[in-house]
């Protein structure tokens, strides 16, 4: 009876035109140019690129290439970027922040005619190290920062990644 009533509900989604998201059985060839970082924070390019081109390459159906050999070129900029602190200890040292990124990214194509552009914005929040000892290493506190920067990347080159699938170009 299981197998029928799966059987129905297959056959009934195929027959009226529902799809499933994009078609991923098209292969892309893609250029990850520049983008440019417009924030005060250093390196958010640098991060931002490593992340994104990670995401790309574990796909199969893209392949990052050469400008040269690609057929879309992908381009933006990190527009924004702002640390908010969230919450306090009784001596009014920050536990925890929230990282806010906008990142406008544009595809054209291989002969530059603009195909795309949307903002990603994220945000997560993040506990600053502080423990209330009166040694407070800094110096961690920068490197949990930057920890949960590569993640918000992560999480914004995935969903370019679906993003950039969806479009039927």
């Amino acid at each position: 009876m299981k197998k029928y009533i799966i059987f129905m509900i297959l056959l009934i989604l195929s027959s009226c035109g529902y799809k499933m998201g994009y078609n991923s059985d098209t292969n892309y060839n893609v250029f990850v140019d520049f983008f440019n970082n417009k924030t005060a924070e250093p390196r958010l390019e640098d991060y931002f690129i490593k992340e994104f081109k990670k995401e790309l390459i574990i796909h199969p159906n893209i392949k990052v290439v050469f400008k040269d050999q690609a057929d879309f070129v992908i381009s933006g900029e990190i527009k924004d970027f702002k640390k908010a602190s969230i919450s306090y200890s009784v001596d009014d040292r920050t536990l925890e922040y929230r990282l806010f990124v906008n990142v406008k990214v544009i595809v054209k194509d291989k002969k530059g005619k603009l195909i795309n552009q949307k903002n990603f914005v994220w945000n997560k929040e993040y506990k600053s190290g502080y423990t209330g000892v009166k040694d407070f290493d800094i110096g961690a506190s920068e490197a949990k920062k930057k920890e949960f920067i590569i993640v918000i990347f992560q999480d914004i080159s995935a969903e370019i990644y679906h993003w950039f699938l969806s479009n039927d170009f």
